[in-house]
């Protein structure tokens, strides 16, 4: 899935099957969100990737290799394209990110991830 992709997700749905394949523990985060009044009026990228940043957080170090470029990849693609879910992933996941530092985990798969998609 993940090796072909062209172009990000188109919906919420799509991001939270997509985080779930490559991070399968997330769905347990989902179970929480799914209760709660933001997912219940629809589930937006934002509120997704609020979620996910403290699922992000609390097992960075637990993450293997293939899983932090996987991520790379698709936040590198899905940030080349100005919309909700570009905004989401800028304001919800990577500035938080570095707030709760686990930023620098990330930043080396992130270069590689932009020179592979350059």
């Amino acid at each position: 899935m993940l090796d072909t992709m062209k172009q990000p997700p188109q919906s919420p749905e799509e991001l939270s099957a997509l985080l779930v394949t490559i991070f399968p523990t997330f769905s347990g985060s989902l179970e929480g969100l799914e209760s709660s009044d933001t997912y219940r009026d629809g589930a937006s990228f934002h509120a997704l990737m609020t979620e996910f940043t403290c699922f992000f957080g609390k097992g960075a170090s637990s993450f293997s290799g293939r899983q932090l470029a996987q991520l790379s990849e698709f936040l590198v693609l899905a940030s080349k394209q100005s919309g909700p879910l570009e905004n989401a992933i800028d304001t919800c996941f990577l500035e938080h990110i570095r707030q709760i530092k686990v930023d620098k985990l990330l930043a080396p798969w992130l270069a590689k991830a932009k020179e592979k998609q350059a």
